[in-house]
């Protein structure tokens, strides 16, 4: 590491980390994601106190999804064939 990085203290260092972090996963979007899963992408690093805002967005992205396949339900027959794939996908979305 660099002598300037070493003088820093523990929260310093870790804001530095997470910078660095950031600018790799912009500049190198989208091969700096790896093989994770497009909903698991992180462009801004998030420690665990960050988590409890990370987990509203998946909620709220959960709830957007479940009010947009209840009203494709609504367009489909009881019993068909649509309908059911679409009230299983409401049975996983709402897991």
């Amino acid at each position: 590491g660099s002598e300037n990085a070493k003088k820093l203290d523990s929260q310093e260092k870790k804001l530095l980390h997470k910078l660095l972090i950031l600018y790799r996963n912009l500049k190198f979007f989208p091969e700096s994601m790896g093989n994770a899963p497009a909903e698991e992408w992180e462009i801004i690093p998030l420690d665990d106190e960050d988590k409890p805002f990370k987990k509203l967005q998946k909620t709220e992205k959960k709830d957007e999804r479940l009010v947009e396949l209840e009203s494709l339900l609504e367009q489909y027959e009881e019993g068909s064939l649509e309908r059911k794939a679409i009230e299983e996908e409401i049975v996983r979305t709402t897991d």
